[in-house]
């Protein structure tokens, strides 16, 4: 599912500063930064080369030691500095990428496909049209070889695609351009379990006492709310949302931002508005529908 890890570096976006006074600043604005001051004794060079190496990539864990052998730090002065750096999320895990699999027929599926493997994962991503195939392979290849779905273009999720996703477990993200603007999930972790945190080595997680909202939920929340929304919805199904070349670079860029974090789940029974050009974002959650034809009743889904 994922390539091989290093330790935690330091977020090479947060700069590294040294402050009068033996100190040294994480970030540029001083109000909101984390200030380390360093104990009397404490040489600052050994300190500050090991956090620019850190912070250049290398893991910070193997750099804090080998500045505590060079330069006789104390011990306790080197494990309390890098638990302080990792609590402050001043660190990120060293380079580790997801498996995906992208479905659609849209701009953003060619835009993140091409993405991905300009940063070295074209073993790892896949890209195909929501077809038969498309639901025939899913429903027959190995989890691990599909990783992460990434549905785009669909303002109307494929009910058959989803059936197949939702009752084999397989994670999947919505996303696509309304009016517009880009949508951004839900992201459906079927039965609560996470395959993000399976991947990355960490226990698998549940949702206690709920039941996690698939994507056909939210269509059949759209349902109750407008009488019309099966008329609508069928001729949505074969329309391909579209935005200017502009949009969609902007689009892909901050997909492919999103994909690099190691957990979504915030994006789980959430679907964002992002209004690229005035810059707003809006969020509105939902719950499982009790009649819907994926994941409701029984009864619901023989009847669909």
């Amino acid at each position: 599912m994922s390539a091989p890890e290093q330790g935690p570096a330091l977020r090479p976006e947060v700069p590294i500063l040294m402050r009068p006074g033996s100190r040294i600043q994480f970030g540029v604005e001083s109000a909101r930064s984390l200030i380390l001051p360093l104990d009397d004794g404490i040489a600052p060079g050994p300190v500050f080369s090991a956090l620019l190496a850190a912070h250049r990539g290398r893991p910070l864990a193997e750099e804090l030691e080998r500045a505590r052998s060079t330069a006789s730090l104390p011990e306790s002065f080197v494990s309390a500095l890098h638990d302080d750096l990792v609590r402050a999320g001043l660190t990120q895990q060293g380079p580790w990428r997801r498996r995906h699999t992208i479905i659609g027929r849209d701009g953003l599926r060619t835009g993140l496909h091409e993405g991905l493997r300009r940063t070295g994962s074209a073993t790892l991503t896949k890209a195909m049209a929501p077809s038969r195939n498309a639901t025939r392979w899913l429903a027959q290849a190995n989890a691990e070889e599909i990783g992460l779905v990434v549905l785009t273009g669909m303002e109307v999720p494929s009910l058959p695609l989803t059936r197949v996703l939702y009752h084999r477990g397989i994670e999947h993200l919505y996303t696509h351009f309304r009016d517009g603007a880009l949508i951004l999930g839900p992201l459906v972790t079927p039965h609560g379990v996470s395959v993000l945190r399976r991947s990355s080595g960490q226990a698998a997680e549940g949702i206690p006492g709920t039941k996690p909202p698939c994507g056909m939920c939210l269509e059949a929340h759209r349902r109750d709310r407008d009488p019309a929304r099966d008329l609508l919805a069928l001729q949505l199904r074969t329309y391909v949302p579209v935005a200017s070349s502009e949009w969609t670079t902007a689009a892909v860029s901050l997909l492919l931002g999103q994909l690099r974090r190691r957990d979504l789940s915030s994006l789980r029974g959430h679907e964002l508005r992002i209004d690229l050009e005035n810059l707003e974002i809006t969020r509105q959650g939902f719950t499982a529908h009790p009649q819907c034809p994926v994941c409701g009743s029984p009864t619901s889904r023989r009847m669909s």
